[in-house]
């Protein structure tokens, strides 16, 4: 615990001037703010956008609202001890990932009884990235997801694989508190309750490649589902709720292909 305090404190102090640089290492919480600039080992940050550059970090990165994420060339992110908040990359606002690059990102540890690897806490919007997100956690894991956001999510042109903690009560690779989006983009989604949920309004799929499993159901959404330039499934509505269906179950593994 004293060691925790240390390193925390410690990164505090790196961010407390307008310009600072150091090395990222073992155990950092970094929480950017937009009056700062922030540059160590392939990441740098100038109060709006953060760049990650082969970037390899452990720890946990909170940025402010409206904050942009350039991802260039190979990133590790790996969250192996507890902090405050659960989440390896927050977002306390509307949070945008772009860039072209590739985004690894491993949650180990579940805080508050939940695990989530990249959160939105408003909008999230991901658009010509790779990003590989496992929350890999165990124990009695309430609400776990690789990428979640608690309000709507937009993914186009990126190649996503998303993975939620096994053992948790709700497991889902991708889950958004509202509408969730995807266009043009290849998704593998895996969770012990669904693949991709929209929890809180409908999803839409357009053109796009959707690998998605769930033990519950594979596609959820609370007010509709639609789909566009696609095959493999069709969306049905069962209790009030809409799911791709299987005869009268909820298909728990379903593969959408762009239609040629």
């Amino acid at each position: 615990m004293r060691l925790r305090k240390l390193l925390v404190i410690t990164a505090a102090v790196i961010l407390s001037g307008a310009l600072m640089s150091g090395t990222a290492y073992a155990g950092t919480r970094l929480k950017l703010e937009d009056d700062q600039a922030y540059s160590a080992g392939g990441m740098s940050w100038d109060g709006k956008t953060l760049v990650l550059n082969n970037c390899t970090f452990n720890g946990q990165i909170k940025l402010p609202k409206d904050s942009t994420v350039t991802v260039i060339g190979n990133n590790n992110l790996v969250m192996n001890q507890v902090y405050d908040e659960t989440g390896v990359l927050i977002g306390s606002g509307a949070l945008t990932i772009n860039g072209g690059g590739t985004l690894n990102v491993t949650n180990a540890v579940m805080t508050h009884d939940n695990c989530y690897c990249i959160v939105g806490k408003k909008e999230l919007t991901i658009n010509n990235v790779t990003i590989n997100a496992s929350a890999a956690a165990e124990g009695d894991i309430d609400i776990s997801a690789g990428i979640m956001s608690r309000k709507a999510m937009k993914i186009t042109g990126s190649n996503i694989n998303a993975v939620g903690a096994s053992s948790a009560r709700t497991s889902c690779g991708i889950r958004g508190g509202k509408s969730i989006f995807i266009q043009s983009s290849n998704i593998k989604a895996r969770g012990s309750s669904f693949g991709i949920v929209a929890a809180g309004d409908a999803m839409g799929v357009s053109y796009s490649n959707i690998d998605a499993h769930g033990d519950k159901a594979a596609l959820k959404a609370k007010t509709a589902m639609q789909f566009a330039g696609v095959s493999g499934g069709t969306p049905g509505e069962k209790n009030d709720r809409w799911y791709v269906m299987s005869g009268d179950k909820r298909a728990t593994d379903v593969k959408l292909t762009i239609a040629q």
